[in-house]
């Protein structure tokens, strides 16, 4: 599995169909793909929260092979992760990360696809905006 945000035409099984928009996994990339996102906390209105997207590396990883005899994967995984500490003070309680404007078509895609996606067990929101009209 890949950590990755796809557009998808029709079905999100469909590899032919899907268009990479990020893709987390690739640590020859992780570089460009952190600058291509920034924070936006509650610091533009008093607050103290803070957040950010950081990069890694999952080094070794439990593998399930399907028998109930659980391997460990030596490969590194490179993954991206939204860290930050949320503060209630000064009117604050947010934080979020926003990935720069994109000046891909979507039309004619049908839906969003994450890939490798792991919580907290909080609640995250994921908006898409298009153009203004």
């Amino acid at each position: 599995m890949q950590t990755s945000l796809k557009a998808t035409r029709g079905s999100t099984t469909s590899e032919d169909g899907t268009l990479m928009l990020f893709d987390f996994s690739n640590s020859d990339n992780q570089e460009a793909m952190l600058d291509s996102w920034f924070s936006m906390n509650d610091v533009v209105m008093g607050g103290s929260s803070t957040g950010a997207l950081i990069a890694g590396n999952d080094e070794d990883q439990n593998v399930d092979n399907g028998n109930g005899d659980d391997k460990t994967q030596n490969e590194a995984k490179s993954f991206c992760a939204f860290k930050g500490v949320l503060s209630s003070a000064g009117n604050g309680g947010f934080s979020s990360i926003r990935s720069k404007e994109i000046s891909t078509n979507l039309g004619g895609f049908e839906g969003v696809e994450l890939g490798v996606v792991k919580g907290d067990g909080r609640i995250y929101k994921l908006s898409l905006v298009g153009p203004a009209s």
